[in-house]
């Protein structure tokens, strides 16, 4: 089932990005990457600070242990064919170019990436259309948007930020 939703996917340079609202605060341009097998994310995503990447580096390995999270070993290869590990997450409050707030399924990556992409486990869930040499406009989003792609077990993002801001409020104090 879809949703009405509607934005534009903005063209700069030779890159489609949306805004990304939620993480942590920060608003953070991710690109609208057809090519990507899935929605990826890093620790610079989240935190600007080494220090505060460190700090969620250290939880989120807590909370792959504890929860028995296993790495996505279907998704974990760049396109030159370089292996990388990546663990599943669902973050709940999303919002993607100023809609309304969705759980964002997506893979983190336990190191920095340069650019956090929306993937095919979002893309294949949204109707649009492509201008030429513009825009690309998204018509329809579905309910629970990527949610099929992610069967197994998943980070829950929501509780690794409220341990880091916990531990951030208390390590500032």
């Amino acid at each position: 089932m879809q949703s009405v939703c509607s934005f534009n996917v903005r063209r700069i340079g030779k890159r489609f990005v949306v805004e990304v609202r939620g993480f942590s605060g920060i608003d953070r341009l991710f690109q609208f990457d057809t090519g990507a097998s899935v929605s990826l994310i890093g620790l610079d995503t989240v935190c600007e600070s080494p220090e505060s990447q460190n700090r969620l580096l250290k939880i989120l390995e807590e909370e792959i242990k504890e929860q028995d999270i296993q790495k996505d070993a279907v998704s974990a290869q760049t396109v030159t064919n370089e292996e990388v590990t990546v663990y599943p997450c669902v973050c709940r409050g999303i919002r993607i170019q100023g809609t309304a707030p969705i759980d964002f399924y997506f893979h983190i990556y336990l190191g920095k990436i340069r650019l956090p992409l929306i993937g095919f486990d979002y893309i294949d869930d949204c109707m649009f259309h492509h201008n030429i040499n513009g825009d690309i406009n998204i018509l329809a989003v579905a309910e629970n948007v990527g949610k099929r792609f992610y069967r197994q077990k998943v980070i829950d993002f929501n509780h690794v930020m409220e341990l880091l801001n916990k531990e951030e409020s208390g390590s500032n104090a």
